[in-house]
């Protein structure tokens, strides 16, 4: 038995992407991305295999903090 280290997936290998994602992040991710029954669906649509590490999702600059005011920047 031989194993090969690949960058990215192929199209074929793209939903065990998302499941394997999902395991591994899933605790983390569930509150923003909702239930496996709609994040891995959701993971499988979006997973970019030539970078099997991030989804491709947009890049969108978010700030969270408590109290009334953001943070001063600069």
């Amino acid at each position: 038995m031989s194993m090969v280290i690949e960058a990215g997936f192929r199209e074929d290998e793209r939903a065990v992407a998302a499941q394997l994602y999902w395991q591994a992040f899933g605790a983390k991710l569930g509150k923003v991305l909702g239930p496996s029954s709609r994040a891995i669906p959701f993971l499988t649509a979006v997973m970019d295999p030539d970078m099997p590490s991030l989804p491709a999702m947009p890049r969108v600059n978010c700030w969270a903090w408590r109290g009334s005011k953001p943070p001063k920047v600069g």
